[in-house]
């Protein structure tokens, strides 16, 4: 008897098979590895993420065997058990190898095999991705796990939030996530800040500690109801001492990352004068322009100067601006506003000149 063939989209794994009671189904999957680190026992810890991606929900998913390279697990006990895997959700595998056999720098294949029930059915899958063992565990591995806001479940977390959203560590972006909403990265030890983020959208931080060789999972879940505005400091090379000369040849602005370094804006959308006196803004948006390197510009100037001048004391400007990836940055700058200029000399003092011949 000739085996028949149909297709399913259960689990996306690399490329797998699946058999029941002798049919053979042909299936597309994929297999994500997630981290691999070593461990303070001196175990290789590979972790990675079983993704279901297809339209329809599978149960009983277990997984049946791993290799790295010849290497078999020390843990865990293998038949694992998985359960239920709804379409679009993932679960977290975590395996321990010996690390004696294996050399650190050299790539070796992962294979995991198991199987799942649907429609009634046994099927199996097998899947293939490479690892590369770690040189030492001078670093640590960073699982972010990003999640749409839902304020009916529990902790808020919703569905995962899916591909593009941009992670920084300490800062520093340092990749998006994948179409499960994870990203994993390696980073030094020590405390560190991580912020997930859809720019000028959605947000979300967490403070974790990471150690050597750990892998530390973080969960955040994107807040879209609030004002999302990136960290940095609005200057002005214009300035002499917190104070901008009244017969200025430019008044010239600029977003600055620690370095200092230019951010460069692409979009101006706000400039504007506060004044505490009357609680009226004076807006300047159509008297500024952007130059090159992100520079915010006064392009009439005249206009500027008569409207700061129009208040007395420290005055406030804030600025708001876009760069091209769609982040906002927001930033106020305070300074006064020089109302005379003042000219002289240097001169020696009498007694100084009546000894000398």
């Amino acid at each position: 008897m000739q085996p028949r063939f149909a297709k399913h989209w259960p689990i996306l794994l690399l490329i797998a098979a699946a058999w029941a009671g002798g049919k053979v189904f042909a299936q597309t999957a994929q297999f994500t590895l997630n981290g691999l680190s070593v461990t303070t026992s001196s175990e290789l810890s590979v972790r990675v993420s079983l993704v279901n991606s297809g339209s329809r929900g599978v149960s009983n998913v277990q997984v049946t065997s791993a290799k790295l390279g010849s290497s078999t697990p020390s843990s865990p006990t293998l038949p694992l058990a998985i359960g239920n895997l709804a379409s679009g959700t993932r679960t977290a595998l975590l395996f321990d190898f010996d690390p004696s056999a294996l050399a650190p720098g050299l790539r070796y294949l992962l294979t995991l095999r198991g199987s799942y029930i649907l429609d009634g059915a046994t099927y199996g899958f097998s899947a293939n991705s490479f690892a590369t063992v770690p040189e030492g565990a001078s670093s640590a591995t960073l699982d972010v796990q990003t999640f749409l806001l839902d304020a009916t479940a529990t902790g808020n977390k919703g569905a995962p939030a899916g591909a593009g959203i941009y992670i920084r560590l300490n800062g520093k972006i340092v990749g998006r996530t994948g179409s499960d909403g994870t990203l994993t990265v390696e980073a030094s030890p020590g405390p560190a800040a991580v912020k997930a983020e859809v720019p000028s959208t959605s947000a979300g931080a967490a403070n974790v500690v990471l150690q050597a060789g750990q892998t530390v999972i973080v969960q955040i879940v994107l807040d879209d109801s609030k004002e999302v505005t990136e960290n940095a400091s609005l200057v002005s090379p214009d300035l002499v001492n917190g104070v901008l000369a009244a017969n200025t040849p430019t008044f010239r602005l600029t977003f600055q990352e620690a370095g200092p370094v230019n951010i460069p804006v692409s979009s101006l959308d706000q400039v504007e004068l506060l004044n505490p006196t009357s609680g009226k803004s004076v807006f300047l948006d159509q008297d500024f322009t952007l130059l090159g390197n992100g520079v915010i510009s006064a392009v009439n100037l005249t206009a500027v100067l008569s409207a700061l001048s129009s208040i007395t004391g420290k005055l406030t400007l804030r600025v708001v601006a876009e760069d091209l990836q769609g982040f906002t940055y927001s930033g106020t700058i305070q300074f006064f506003l020089g109302q005379y200029a003042l000219t002289g000399s240097l001169q020696a003092p009498p007694s100084i000149n009546e000894g000398r011949t």
